[in-house]
């Protein structure tokens, strides 16, 4: 059975990969994505987001990378991936550990950038002009605003400098998927719950993207700095069918599951349902 260590950083790879809802499995598509033609015909904000999108596969990559050797890769040649890799619209390099995006066509000579920041122990890339991750340590050796000459309008909201509020809480969610395995897998060895996120051996609170997870009454809790500033979300387990199953926000438990945490992730959810994904509601 793989161990706790092996589940956070595998589960961590989606996270770190994320950038406006596209995730490290959509680097599964890449191929049948680079069969497309005509896109120099799209908008740009189309083209910015094609590329970000075909290159979902080397942030995951760089993550895993870095999750067995604790450095960024040299080169995408390190990674075994193309050197420049062909993403569309744009091509891709690693510089200094900055994964930089090279426009061609109708935005030749436009630039974007993904920085590594490290936070709580796990690989997340900051893009474009946003914000850095909350509480974290840049790794790459520049940040990815330096790097990027695209305008602010074009990007996708996750790299936006003022990314909607509801990216921010999708960005969240999809960081917690770490200290949920923790606790899944917590659960299924002692068959009880941890009291916190350190008996999981996770610091709490937790940062994650911008907010900071923690325990309350079982529930997994995060309240958010930046533009929520205060507001929260939470995330319960529940026991269905020997496995444990999580539920956000105001989202309704497996029919027929026990609840595992004293709490509820209704009562501990502040957020308002026009910001939650559709999972959660």
């Amino acid at each position: 059975m793989p161990t706790l260590k092996d589940w956070t950083a595998r589960l961590a790879l989606c996270a770190v990969a994320t950038v406006s809802g596209v995730d490290a499995s959509a680097g599964a598509d890449v191929g049948d994505l680079m069969l497309r033609d005509g896109f120099e015909t799209r908008e740009p904000s189309a083209l910015v987001l094609d590329a970000v999108t075909r290159t979902s596969v080397i942030r995951s990559a760089a993550a895993e990378h870095w999750a067995v050797h604790l450095q960024l890769p040299a080169s995408l040649a390190v990674l075994g991936l193309p050197d420049p890799y062909p993403a569309g619209p744009a091509s891709a390099t690693l510089q200094s550990g900055v994964l930089l995006l090279n426009f061609e066509g109708d935005l030749a000579g436009e630039r974007l950038a993904f920085a590594a920041w490290l936070q709580a122990d796990t690989l997340r890339w900051g893009c474009g002009y946003a914000p850095p991750p909350l509480d974290a340590t840049l790794v790459s050796g520049s940040n990815s605003a330096q790097n990027t000459s695209l305008p602010d309008a074009i990007l996708p909201n996750a790299c936006k400098s003022a990314p909607s509020a509801s990216s921010q809480v999708l960005d969240v969610l999809i960081g917690m998927v770490v200290p949920r395995v923790a606790i899944t897998e917590f659960w299924m060895a002692n068959d009880v719950m941890p009291a916190s996120l350190g008996a999981v051996g996770l610091s709490e609170p937790l940062p994650i993207a911008q907010a900071r997870v923690q325990m309350v009454d079982g529930v997994l809790v995060a309240t958010f700095a930046g533009d929520l500033a205060g507001q929260r979300i939470g995330v319960a387990p529940w026991a269905s069918a020997g496995t444990m199953q999580w539920v956000c926000g105001h989202a309704a438990p497996p029919v027929g599951a026990t609840a595992l945490a004293s709490g509820t992730a209704t009562a501990q959810t502040t957020v308002a349902p026009a910001l939650l994904p559709e999972a959660c509601l």
